[in-house]
């Protein structure tokens, strides 16, 4: 396949990086003639691969020592103390400048109720800022030290598709979860608005999520279809644009710590370039399907077991 070169340098200064791809080829097409193989859950869990959690865990922990942990970011100059972490992804060209550690943890360019709302990405796209802006997450495209630490980092180079926006995500279940972050009562966990929001379709950043340190007093919500609590040790995905949310569905003195890491299925990365360009699956194979053949984790394959979805109605 002959692509062209998108390098970072000549994305425009008022479009994200993705937004400039797609305005340059025929992306919206290549999503509708990618359909899926196989019909897979709502919530998706792989199965196959063999990696040490107990030892994943420890550099997780060791790395929040080593680096900080950082609170959600919003304009009002706070960092929320409720949901917090450290970035595995770095923009060198970030416009707010901050430290590499933090960057995929909120903005001060964004305000308490712009990322947590059940918008769609569409819409999101309408306070879209740019290149370079928190929102940019092909610009995300370097590791940071925090990533590459001991056995952390060797679990994170077994992936095989470039990684983009992806950071470590604690939740304390003392302060009520996202409750600390929305400032909203939530009385009924499934049916009030805290948390609940939508990131890019899979298409654009396909999420694979390792819960590391959990309590299943902390649950994962997706819209009308899916209540679970995510186990220790399992890597789970779904279409993270479709409304869901981490929620604590009481106040617990414990804390969920997982790792959330986003690939690119469609684009690859030239590093000695700056660039990406379209690769073999673009059009050809959807991010699922990459899942399940083990295009994104070597080994893995979509487990066949029941997907865990209930009715939220």
């Amino acid at each position: 396949m002959n692509s062209p070169i998108f390098r970072l340098s000549d994305c425009p200064q008022h479009l994200t990086f993705i937004d400039w791809v797609k305005s340059e080829t025929d992306w919206h097409d290549a999503e509708s003639r990618a359909k899926p193989r196989g019909k897979y859950p709502t919530l998706i869990e792989l199965e196959g691969p063999d990696f040490d959690m107990s030892a994943i865990g420890g550099a997780v922990v060791e790395a929040m020592g080593l680096y900080g942990v950082y609170g959600w970011a919003t304009n009002d100059g706070a960092r929320s103390n409720g949901y917090v972490g450290f970035s595995l992804t770095y923009n060198p060209d970030h416009e707010e400048g901050i430290d590499v550690h933090a960057s995929l943890l909120g903005s001060g360019r964004l305000s308490k109720d712009e990322y947590f709302a059940r918008f769609t990405y569409q819409d999101a796209n309408a306070r879209t800022r740019g290149k370079n802006s928190y929102d940019d997450t092909y610009a995300f495209r370097k590791r940071t030290p925090a990533s590459r630490h001991k056995a952390l980092g060797a679990f994170i180079d077994r992936f095989s598709r470039p990684l983009l926006r992806s950071r470590v995500s604690a939740m304390r279940g003392s302060l009520g979860g996202q409750q600390a972050i929305v400032g909203v009562k939530h009385t009924d966990p499934k049916r009030c608005d805290a948390g609940w929001h939508r990131d890019e379709p899979v298409f654009l950043h396909l999420r694979v999520n390792l819960p590391v340190i959990t309590h299943p007093s902390f649950r994962t919500q997706i819209e009308d279809t899916v209540d679970a609590f995510l186990e220790p040790g399992r890597l789970y995905s779904w279409d993270t644009d479709l409304p869901h949310r981490p929620i604590a569905t009481e106040r617990i003195d414990k804390v969920r710590i997982h790792l959330v890491l986003g690939f690119s299925p469609w684009l690859d990365y030239l590093e000695e370039e700056q660039a990406y360009v379209l690769n073999e699956y673009y059009g050809r194979l959807h991010p699922f399907d990459m899942l399940n053949e083990g295009l994104i984790f070597p080994g893995t394959r979509i487990a066949t077991k029941n997907s865990m979805e209930v009715s939220l109605t």
